[in-house]
């Protein structure tokens, strides 16, 4: 009985850290969008997945006629692409709007191709060090939930020789 008891408040503890982790990591996310300045000029903006603590983070002179937004694998930048005046820009703006880098591309894409959405492409293989909150959180949880049932299991053998 001793040992259902371990293994139910280790569950508790590990649930609860993943639900700290997670509600750290939503208090972390970041939400980034299109605004319009006050000038009719269209900015990236960026707030807190609350609502909170929006900020205009590009001073663009001249506005776009889309804008699309994307984060890098990092959080610490957005990819913002638009159209203006027919001609595709880009730019890589710091979420901390102390840097705003305007990439030309080193082919022509012409006029023909619709820029609908841009995407950032993943870092690929993460090390555990690059894992979000939330994942490092899962992962933990997972390790540990084997570990429980590998104790119960090993416990339980030993009981009945």
């Amino acid at each position: 009985m001793k040992m259902k008891r371990r293994v139910v408040v280790i569950g508790l503890v590990l649930v609860g850290m993943l639900m700290v982790s997670s509600s750290e990591a939503m208090a972390e996310s970041k939400i980034a969008f299109p605004c319009n300045d006050g000038s009719g000029v269209t900015q990236v903006c960026l707030m807190n997945a609350d609502g909170s603590g929006g900020a205009i983070l590009t001073n663009f002179a001249v506005s776009f006629y889309t804008l699309s937004l994307d984060f890098s694998p990092d959080g610490t930048q957005v990819l913002a692409a638009g159209f203006h005046d027919a001609v595709k820009h880009f730019y890589v703006v710091d979420v901390d709007g102390s840097s705003v880098v305007e990439i030309v591309p080193s082919l022509s894409i012409g006029d023909k191709l619709a820029m609908e959405a841009v995407a950032w492409s993943p870092e690929l293989p993460p090390s555990v060090a690059t894992l979000t909150p939330t994942n490092q959180t899962i992962t933990v949880f997972l390790l540990g939930m084997i570990a429980s049932a590998l104790i119960m299991r090993g416990r339980s053998a030993k009981e009945a020789s």
